[in-house]
């Protein structure tokens, strides 16, 4: 039992040290497959209307972190990140959700207290990104 606490403790000092963020990627219909750019040229829009020439939608980006070590800029970081790694030189972001501590007025205090500790401890929400990861042709194109 001791090992196991142990172990427990220092994945969750890592996790807190790394600020780990999850982030994949889905393709979309069959756009072209673009080498790799470097990840700070990843230009992020918040609207396609701010996207200044026209372009081919690479994939759908998805990036997923806890909420007390993940911000913002570190989730913005890692789906440059992956959009650079399929070729997209944009994102135009879609949402990015904060969580919403859940309040429950049940009258009954120990279970108002188990709660908060399994969704802020155990289970803590996560803050979540989605984009849309682009090719921005040149205006010459």
């Amino acid at each position: 039992m001791r090992r196991y606490v142990s172990l427990t403790s220092l994945c969750a000092i890592f996790m807190t040290l790394t600020g780990c963020v999850s982030t994949s990627a889905t393709r979309l219909g069959a756009a072209a497959i673009r080498p790799a750019v470097d990840p700070e040229t990843v230009v992020i829009y918040r609207t396609a209307d701010q996207v200044p020439s026209t372009y081919d939608e690479i994939a759908l980006v998805f990036a997923e972190g806890d909420h007390t070590f993940t911000k913002e800029e570190r989730l913005y970081s890692t789906m440059r990140k992956k959009a650079a790694t399929l070729g997209a030189n944009a994102l135009i972001l879609d949402s990015v959700v904060e969580p919403q501590m859940e309040q429950r007025l049940s009258g009954k205090w120990w279970l108002e207290i188990g709660h908060a500790l399994y969704t802020n401890v155990v289970n803590p929400p996560n803050r979540k990104g989605k984009a849309l990861a682009i090719y921005v042709r040149p205006r010459s194109e």
